[in-house]
């Protein structure tokens, strides 16, 4: 009977190759514990995502991309973005003013804009990709106001003018109840004599079923405006509220321009924050570096 081999390769021994690729993978951890413990924000940034820094900072469309070897410190993404928070936020504080922010867990950070009351949460920071995610309703609201301001107008007009309007119609229920009553009385006192008259004529008749109506009329109208106190409460909650937001969107937009010039300008800021966030750092590198020696011959 035939030997069949339980193992078959054309593979040779890998272990020189193996031994190369761990040793490639331990100068990665290395170098970038030495980054880390140097506080050196740029040479991580490049570590973490080497295509995307050469892309950005060298123009170099072809960058390798050394995505085997960041997926080492894949999982320290949170303590990663704590550690380069610190100088990013610096950053930001100068060119981002109106932004404020919350570390809720470890390399979280919540984005709030502005320091006033009622202030809006308007998205979060991903320090380790360098990046604003903002909240898209927060953001288009933004917009809309922005370009709204334009003509005057507001974002919230249309709706409390409405509110307005329900509310004045409120009040004019409820205010009119010293009305209603006189009313009630004169017809209640009229229903009266009419009754006691001895041989009602049938006009008589049609004048107290009249009478009826009107007294039935003012009853569900007295009802209605029995209920009227909290909605008149509600309704004003609810204007004061849009009255607020539209305050708040102003402080915003103000803020905006007075960084930015126009919101526009702000938006392509806030897309192009890594570009401009790394290109500053390795800028600031260069001008570290001392000026090379010039040759005695020359």
């Amino acid at each position: 009977m035939e030997e069949t081999p339980y193992y078959k390769t054309e593979t040779g021994n890998l272990a020189d190759e193996l031994q190369g690729d761990l040793q490639k993978k331990q100068a990665f951890l290395t170098k970038f514990e030495e980054a880390i413990m140097a506080g050196d924000d740029r040479q991580i940034f490049e570590m973490i995502d080497a295509r995307r820094y050469n892309m950005t900072v060298h123009d170099a469309a072809g960058a390798d991309n050394n995505r085997v070897l960041a997926a080492l410190v894949d999982d320290l993404r949170p303590k990663i973005s704590h550690h380069v928070a610190k100088n990013l936020i610096t950053y930001l504080s100068e060119k981002f003013p109106f932004f404020f922010y919350e570390e809720t867990e470890v390399g979280v950070f919540h984005l709030f804009f502005g320091d006033w009351w009622d202030r809006r949460e308007f998205g979060v920071l991903d320090p380790f990709s360098v990046t604003f995610i903002f909240n898209m309703a927060a953001f288009e609201l933004l917009k809309k106001s922005v370009e709204l301001s334009k003509t005057d107008e507001t974002v919230h007009a249309t709706e409390r003018a409405e509110i307005e309007r329900l509310l004045t119609g409120m009040r004019e229920t409820v205010a009119g109840q010293p009305d209603r009553d006189k009313e009630r009385a004169d017809l209640e006192k009229k229903k009266a004599e009419l009754e006691n008259k001895k041989g009602l004529f049938k006009r008589n008749g049609d004048e107290l079923a009249e009478m009826q109506v009107k007294l039935e009329a003012l009853d569900a109208t007295d009802k209605k405006a029995a209920d009227l106190p909290m909605l008149i409460a509600k309704n004003e909650e609810q204007l004061l509220s849009l009255e607020k937001e539209e305050s708040v969107l102003a402080y915003e937009q103000h803020a905006i321009e007075e960084t930015f010039g126009d919101f526009e300008t702000f938006a392509a800021k806030a897309e192009s924050l890594y570009a401009d966030y790394v290109k500053s750092l390795a800028g600031v590198e260069e001008k570290a570096k001392p000026a090379p020696k010039k040759s005695k011959g020359k």
